[in-house]
């Protein structure tokens, strides 16, 4: 698949989500309004807390929050539209990954049907850690791949990153410490493939 139209694609899912957001009305509850809470009381202390030193929370996605409100003001729809571009960002890690595994037309319809999912684009206005820990984890991937198609210390420098991609994943969402097993298996097994590995970078095999 054409860079371009990978390019078109996420410009897509961009305008898509924008959209929406820009139409939304959207009042943080229950765990939503939890990270609104720690994200504010960051903001006007300067402590990651809801009383003292006490948080609920892991401080990766209320730090999106805190940051957004910083720029743009205390209100939602700020951090709508930085999900939104993290949205149509991780429609385009979707069509990497799956482009090194499959042809490039499965990467295109992997990366189409994230686009329009109803669920994710009705999650984008929303102050759901789902928004940062979805590009987070699919870049995550991409690198732990990285490192099993590369050699010696290259290998090791993408395992690295991977391991802070994934630190930073635990940050946004704990519960992805249940990850941590597959992240680990596939960077040590079936590492060294190099560019022989079927996928993105060469001809796709002709179906139908």
């Amino acid at each position: 698949m054409r860079v371009s139209n990978a390019i078109l694609l996420a410009f897509g899912a961009l305008a898509l989500r924008v959209t929406w957001v820009a139409c939304a009305s959207v009042t943080p509850v229950s765990d939503f309004a939890g990270y609104e809470q720690h994200a504010v009381a960051w903001l006007n202390t300067g402590t990651f807390g809801v009383a003292g030193n006490l948080a609920y929370r892991t401080p990766g996605y209320p730090a999106l929050i805190a940051a957004t409100y910083a720029v743009v003001g205390e209100h939602p729809k700020g951090v709508g539209y930085v999900q939104a571009a993290l949205g149509a960002l991780s429609c385009l890690l979707l069509v990497l990954i799956v482009g090194r595994f499959a042809s490039p037309r499965a990467a295109l319809t992997a990366a189409v049907l994230l686009a329009v999912s109803p669920t994710a684009l009705a999650y984008t206005p929303v102050l759901a850690s789902e928004n940062l820990s979805t590009p987070v984890m699919l870049l995550g991937l991409l690198l732990v791949d990285n490192s099993r198609r590369a050699e010696g210390g290259r290998a090791l420098t993408w395992s690295a990153g991977a391991g802070v991609v994934f630190g930073l994943l635990m940050l946004v969402r704990p519960a992805a410490i249940f990850l941590a097993p597959a992240f680990v298996l596939l960077v040590f097994v079936g590492g060294g493939q190099g560019k022989d590995s079927r996928g993105w970078h060469n001809r796709p095999a002709r179906t139908g």
